[in-house]
């Protein structure tokens, strides 16, 4: 990735707890002149007793850069991804509909309309590339279910 750095780091901190990693993106962000927005770290392990501790940092040129390769988990560290909330008898529920169904429609199971024409689509789609066929030409007579899912 020419965007991103990546690299492990010690952190000496003797004579004190476990130091926060908002205080290492901090210090990162002042040793690379960057915002520490971009900074993620993660990974930390202190050594046993006490004084150093061990984890990884990336570091992004852009924020836009970073949505797109991080991890969803890292990202809501930051809070820069919201996760859809449901109870937990949604989830049981559906797990249980899914148990009832084989194969490729699970992915369906609690969908809606246009999440499942849209799955169909994609998966024709593949299914064409894949044996090779006119791509071009379905393509084409697709359009207008393909501008339905902004694509």
């Amino acid at each position: 990735l020419n965007d991103t750095e990546t690299n492990g780091r010690d952190v000496l901190h003797p004579g004190k707890a476990t130091v926060p990693k908002t205080e290492i993106r901090e210090k990162l962000a002042k040793m690379y002149k960057t915002i520490p927005d971009v900074m993620f770290v993660f990974g930390f392990r202190t050594h046993f007793g006490g004084g150093k501790t061990t984890g990884f940092g990336m570091i992004y040129d852009s924020l836009g850069y970073a949505k797109k390769n991080e991890p969803k988990h890292r990202l809501a560290r930051h809070g820069l991804y919201e996760k859809k909330k449901t109870s937990g008898k949604q989830r049981r529920e559906r797990k249980n509909r899914m148990k009832k169904v084989r194969a490729t429609p699970k992915a369906n199971v609690g969908a809606d309309k246009q999440q499942i024409e849209k799955h169909l689509f994609l998966k024709i789609a593949r299914t064409l590339r894949k044996h090779s066929w006119n791509f071009t030409a379905f393509l084409s007579s697709a359009a207008p279910i393909i501008s339905q899912f902004g694509q």
